[in-house]
C-alpha cells in the first residue's frame, strides 16, 4: 500500500488483507461512488461524506469500526501502490497458479472415486458418500443441529453416536460384520481396529483384493452400513430391533440379491 492511487477504497483489500466492502457491507451498499481510490477516498475524509446520513444502529457501528481499522493503516504517501498476486510467493502471476486457486476449498472427490463403481444401487452408494464424509443425522451431526436427540448408540447404548462409531466400532456392528463375512467367506479382513478412521478401514480392507474385486467387495461393505444404518433407524423410529445375525443376513441377501441381477442383466446383454 502507498499513497492509495491504483487501489479501490472499497473493493481491494488494503486493510490488513481485508477490504472494506466486506468488513461493513452496509455502507458499501449505500455509498455512492463505490469505485473511488483510496487516495481520493481519505483525501479530507471523503468516504465519510459518501456513506452519510447514517440511518440505522448497524450502520453507525460498521462506521466506527471501519473508521478505527482505517485509523491504524498505515500508506506511503510518497510511492505508488504495489500490485501483488497473492498465491504465489513471490508475488508474481503465474497461470499455473491462477488454475489451482479454483479448486480451494473443493472436496477431493478421488478419495470417493471407488463408491461410485461398486455393485450396489445408487441410493446405498448416496449413502456411503455422505456417511464418508461424516454427514449423516447420528447424533453428533444432531446436537450440531440444536436438535434434541439422545446422545448414546442406538445399536449398543453405551458409546456418543458418530458415524465411525455406528458402522466401524460399535461392538454390535462388528459382530454383525463378522457374521457376514464369515457367510461370504472373506475372513481374510483386517479388524475395526486397524484403522481409527472409517475411510482409513475401508481401504485397508479393499488392498487385499484383485482390482476387479473391488467393486463388489465394495457393494458389500456399502449394503452392511447400508443396513447398519436401518437397524438404528428402526429401533429410532420404530422401537423394533433386530440381532446382529439378523442384520447380517439382510445384509448378505442385498449382497447376494444384486449380484444376481447384475450378472443375469450382464449375461443377457
Amino acid at each position: 500500500m502507498g499513497k492509495g492511487n491504483k487501489a479501490l477504497f472499497w473493493h481491494s483489500s488494503w486493510l490488513n488483507g481485508s477490504s472494506p466492502k466486506n468488513l461493513a457491507p452496509q455502507l458499501f451498499q449505500k455509498a455512492r461512488r463505490k469505485n473511488i481510490t483510496v487516495q481520493k477516498a481519505l483525501h479530507g475524509n471523503r468516504w465519510i461524506d459518501l456513506v452519510c446520513p447514517l440511518m440505522t444502529g448497524e450502520e453507525i457501528r460498521e462506521y466506527v469500526d471501519l473508521w478505527e481499522v482505517i485509523q491504524l493503516q498505515e500508506r506511503d504517501v510518497n510511492a505508488d501502490d504495489e500490485i501483488t498476486w497473492r498465491w504465489t510467493p513471490n508475488g508474481e502471476y503465474t497461470t499455473r497458479s491462477a488454475y489451482r486457486i479454483q479448486f480451494i476449498g473443493r472436496t477431493k472427490t478421488s478419495l470417493f472415486h471407488p463408491i461410485w463403481k461398486a455393485k450396489t444401487k445408487p441410493k446405498c452408494r448416496f449413502f456411503a458418500w455422505l456417511l464418508l464424509q461424516k454427514k449423516i443425522l447420528t447424533a453428533d451431526n444432531l446436537a450440531k443441529r440444536g436438535w434434541p436427540q439422545d446422545t448414546l448408540c442406538k445399536l449398543c447404548n453405551s458409546e456418543p453416536e458418530t458415524p465411525t462409531h455406528l458402522c466401524k466400532d460399535c461392538i454390535f456392528t462388528r459382530a454383525s460384520w463378522d457374521k457376514l463375512i464369515s457367510w461370504l467367506g472373506v475372513e481374510i479382513l483386517p479388524p475395526s481396529t486397524a484403522s481409527n478412521t472409517l475411510m482409513g478401514w475401508w481401504k485397508k480392507c479393499r488392498v487385499r483384493f484383485h482390482k476387479h474385486n473391488k467393486p463388489f467387495f465394495d457393494g458389500i461393505i456399502i449394503y452392511f452400513w447400508w443396513n447398519i444404518w436401518k437397524e438404528r433407524n428402526r429401533r429410532t423410529f420404530n422401537h423394533i430391533s433386530k440381532s446382529a445375525e439378523e442384520v447380517a443376513f439382510l445384509a448378505k441377501e442385498d449382497v447376494q440379491q444384486f449380484n444376481l441381477a447384475f450378472f443375469s442383466f450382464t449375461n443377457t446383454s
